[in-house]
């Protein structure tokens, strides 16, 4: 891989600056990007110091936003590849990352838990005491536990059977 290319910018898109010893810069799309020091050095002299106002040339300048470029990202197919390169490493940063939560703690299950059983309710009876000890057991809090998420199903399912019951008495 390259090293980094310093680039010079100019106002005028599509120009050419002829160096001392007669080699060409050509400014393309306002943008020319060089890794050799006798390039740099005559134009940096030519931009003058940033920020003094000074300058040789007026249409050469350089952005302190974009000072150094990789070469090897110049062409858009290049840049495209880049960026997708990127994103699938950061998908598969966060998939492996351990604190991403994808639905295995004891407070997810117990929502989901939640969710069975107002679907077995809403099935059984439409009934205000129902609905009712539902609304009790949804403003319990979620504490998160290490008890079986299969006998924590059971509880809550005895829990609205001796609802129902105790209503048809």
């Amino acid at each position: 891989m390259a090293g980094l290319h310093k680039v010079f910018k100019s106002h005028i898109k599509s120009m050419r600056y002829v160096f001392k010893d007669g080699r060409i810069a050509e400014f393309v799309g306002g943008m020319f990007h060089t890794a050799d020091e006798k390039q740099i050095e005559e134009l940096t002299a030519e931009v003058g110091t940033p920020g003094k106002g000074y300058s040789k040339n007026p249409s050469i300048y350089i952005d302190t936003e974009e000072t150094e470029v990789d070469p090897t990202l110049l062409t858009p197919e290049a840049q495209l590849r880049a960026k997708i390169r990127a994103e699938v490493l950061a998908e598969m940063k966060a998939a492996t990352n351990p604190e991403n939560n994808m639905g295995t703690s004891s407070a997810v299950f117990a929502d989901s838990i939640n969710n069975t059983v107002k679907q077995e309710v809403g099935q059984v009876s439409g009934d205000g005491a129902v609905l009712t000890e539902l609304k009790k057991i949804e403003q319990t809090p979620v504490v998160a536990t290490q008890q079986d998420p299969k006998a924590m199903l059971e509880s809550l399912k005895a829990k609205m059977q001796s609802a129902t019951e105790s209503k048809q008495q």
